[in-house]
């Protein structure tokens, strides 16, 4: 992808990196929630 007529120096996210951002901001939740650490393999 060209952006402004340049590469761009990192790479654009796209939905998988949205997914796992995702996943993470669910684990934060459920740990608050639960009060105890949650794995993200555990958030699918």
């Amino acid at each position: 992808m060209v952006l402004g007529g340049k590469k761009p120096v990192v790479a654009i996210p796209d939905f998988a990196d949205a997914y796992e951002t995702q996943r993470v901001l669910e684990a934060a939740i459920r740990c608050a929630r639960t009060r105890r650490p949650v794995a993200i393999s555990e958030v699918k």
